[in-house]
């Protein structure tokens, strides 16, 4: 396929390495080795990283959307797991320098800025969860604890984001590209296959997450699941990422004016994701997108030869419709409740009682909260994180963070809006922004920042090679 880019021999290495680490995974697991696991993983990987190979990257990007495969106290020496072997191969890809001419472009630029917003932020978050809140609560029994906690998770985080960052700086070199094309691919059809079986693997040894809620759409109580899916912790984070999934599947389908089995496959499994993880949230973003995809293809529907994508489509958007709506009904109704009742959870209610704090400390604005919300005001139910990522920034950084964060996210989307002709990169912003609005972490995206790199170098790429096709082509003489 053209613009889904891959090389067919480096799919076939990375799809039988894949198989090869859950054949292990699933052998020690179900024998309790698990700590096992990231050795048997380290051992599959060393010969891509001693070789420098480009399939290291594609480790990388596979596990992004995944949480620990195992528990975190099953992972070597209890701290590094598969993430922590495929982050530590990265570092190890970057240093020996194979790629070191940078990409240059508006997007990329914007990106990356946001992505150390979001590192930043991070650090913030931590540093002032364990020096400030943590010890009011709970108390910590040394500096020495809390020193190592703060250490341990910055490490982390530089684990993580950097390599995404050099991969987004070079993502128009063509191997990267196809690295990053296969893992995405690769990494929805793990995720999306293993989502009905979450209670088996849970049961298995795996570590999984279901839970029960009432999605009181037909009055059944029923399993809301996001199987290895963990970047963002949540299931609503876990239903965006196969909303944005469907997005970048369908802006190839897109450009290519069909469906093949690559595409249908990766849309159907992300369709599926989406109701698995029963997330209002997720409904809405699919919603979103199926929407602006009509909207910028009205003309599709005039064309009988191109109906396989617009049927598609349809039957997709008057499926969900009704869902969308009631996930709106039910958003706003168990909302109102809350906002009046002060025995309730509901996320407006508890954006009312942020609002409240911020109105008696409005220092708060500048650079976070001194005094922690719990201290300020009452409340009478267990947990008050806001389930929005704008408040959660404002409350732990203040405007320092809010503002950049919020001005680099609308200059993604102008960009986007302005671009629509060549780069579908709304298709994943919009649903990120239906996250950013029901979850805690902004972090829980970080998916979506390397996708919409890869939308914009994808069709770079196409231009690129396009353009040189002409520069050599040819010339015709005409005879007299």
């Amino acid at each position: 396929m053209q613009l889904l880019i891959f090389n067919k021999y480096m799919f076939q290495r990375f799809a039988i390495s894949l198989l090869m680490f859950w054949l292990i995974a699933f052998a020690l697991v179900g024998a309790n080795a698990h700590t096992y696991v990231v050795v048997g993983f380290s051992a599959i990987l060393m010969p891509y990283v001693i070789k420098n190979s480009v399939i290291v990257v594609s480790f990388f990007v596979y596990f992004l959307a995944f949480g620990s495969i195992v528990g975190t106290e099953n992972n070597l020496f209890g701290i590094i797991g598969v993430n922590e072997v495929t982050q530590i191969g990265m570092i190890i890809f970057i240093y020996e320098g194979k790629y070191k001419k940078k990409c240059s472009s508006k997007i990329i630029e914007t990106v990356k800025k946001l992505l150390l917003v979001l590192l930043v932020y991070g650090i913030i978050y931590t540093a002032k969860s364990v020096l400030v809140t943590q010890p009011l609560i709970i108390g910590l029994s040394t500096q020495h604890h809390t020193d190592f906690y703060i250490f341990k998770t910055t490490f982390k985080l530089l684990l993580n984001y950097i390599p995404l960052i050099y991969i987004i700086n070079r993502i128009e070199h063509i191997d990267i590209l196809k690295a990053v094309n296969m893992a995405i691919l690769l990494s929805v059809i793990t995720i999306g296959i293993t989502l009905p079986f979450s209670g088996f693997l849970d049961n298995f040894g795996f570590y999984m997450s279901s839970l029960e809620t009432d999605m009181s759409l037909s009055g059944v109580s029923i399993d809301r699941i996001k199987g290895f899916y963990g970047a963002g912790g949540d299931v609503n984070s876990a239903g965006v990422f196969f909303a944005i999934a469907f997005g970048y599947f369908l802006s190839w389908a897109e450009k290519t004016k069909t469906i093949n089995k690559i595409l249908l496959t990766g849309l159907i499994l992300s369709f599926l994701g989406i109701f698995f993880s029963a997330s209002r949230t997720a409904m809405l973003s699919l919603g979103s997108v199926v929407i602006l995809f009509f909207c910028f293809n009205w003309n599709m529907l005039l064309k009988p030869k191109k109906g396989k994508i617009v049927f598609l489509l349809f039957t997709v958007f008057m499926f969900s419709a009704p869902i969308i709506l009631n996930a709106l009904d039910r958003f706003w109704l168990d909302s109102a409740y809350s906002a009046i009742d002060p025995n309730s959870t509901g996320r407006i209610g508890k954006w009312l009682i942020y609002f409240e704090y911020f109105k008696r400390c409005p220092e708060s604005f500048i650079f976070g909260y001194v005094t922690p919300i719990y201290k300020e005001i009452a409340y009478n139910f267990l947990s008050l994180v806001p389930h929005n990522v704008f408040i959660n920034i404002a409350y732990n950084a203040g405007l320092f963070l809010l503002f950049p964060f919020i001005y680099l996210l609308v200059k993604i989307c102008i960009w986007g809006w302005h671009e629509q002709k060549n780069v579908r990169i709304l298709y994943a912003v919009v649903p990120y922004f239906f996250a950013l609005m029901s979850v805690n972490s902004p972090g829980s995206g970080i998916f979506l920042w390397l996708m919409i790199p890869v939308y914009a170098a994808t069709i770079n790429s196409q231009y690129r090679v396009s353009s040189q096709a002409a520069k050599y082509r040819p010339k015709t003489v005409l005879s007299k």
